[in-house]
């Protein structure tokens, strides 16, 4: 949730064949903003640890509890690791695999929830990481919602429903500012047609200079 995947950088052009061996790869629900400047939604080169600056502190060294020493990291030299953000999993990983899996974006969050509720925020600001439930929401209105995104799609695996879900291409995995009103975990309720199924697909203009005027202040994160 709003987090990454790290992978060696040597894998970073075929992500999916780092974990084509695996016996068993669990299933996966992301919800992701695509604004958020910690973990890239999409992908990241990732740094260990920058040179020393003045000679005072070596972060990128250490000689404690180790047989060979000291472990020396090359800083901004070499790229250590390839990071992926939840379009990427999904994309490069699950959806390669046939994964269960599905992908929620909100195109105005950040890293992490909004915190409060638009009654404690400046009349003049929306409540905006929302994921399609509207800018009048509430924080624990989009927990409530994720946790029963959740549930579904994981009682939807119990139940073995979860074969239909991965197979027909009509069943939308994908909700890029839109609600998934999915409620029950048979057949006859796994499709959505209100949203789009491509992550491909950027937000609106309008979707992401709506953060502009969103809540900036302190986020929930999970």
């Amino acid at each position: 949730m709003w987090g990454s995947m790290f992978l060696p950088y040597a894998n970073r052009n075929n992500p999916s064949g780092f974990f084509s061996g695996n016996t068993n790869n669990a299933p996966i629900i992301s919800f992701h903003g695509v604004q958020d400047k910690v973990f890239n939604y999409k992908s990241q080169e990732i740094r260990f640890s920058l040179p020393p600056t003045l000679g005072n502190y070596n972060h990128n060294s250490d000689v404690n509890c180790l047989y060979n020493t000291p472990l020396i990291l090359n800083g901004v030299t070499n790229i250590d690791q390839y990071s992926l953000g939840a379009q990427y999993i999904f994309e490069k990983i699950l959806q390669p695999l046939q994964i269960f899996r599905e992908l929620y974006l909100d195109c105005s969050m950040d890293h992490g929830l909004d915190k409060g509720t638009v009654d404690d925020l400046d009349p003049n600001t929306k409540y905006c990481s929302d994921f399609g439930i509207g800018t009048s929401t509430t924080s624990s209105a989009v927990l409530s919602y994720i946790i029963q995104r959740a549930c579904t799609f994981f009682q939807a695996i119990i139940g073995s429903t979860s074969g239909t879900l991965e197979g027909d291409p009509n069943i939308h995995k994908v909700f890029i500012e839109c609600v998934n009103n999915r409620n029950k975990c048979t057949a006859l309720n796994l499709s959505n047609n209100d949203c789009g199924s491509n992550p491909a697909i950027p937000c609106s203009n309008q979707a992401q200079s709506d953060n502009l005027n969103c809540h900036s202040g302190d986020i929930i994160t999970l």
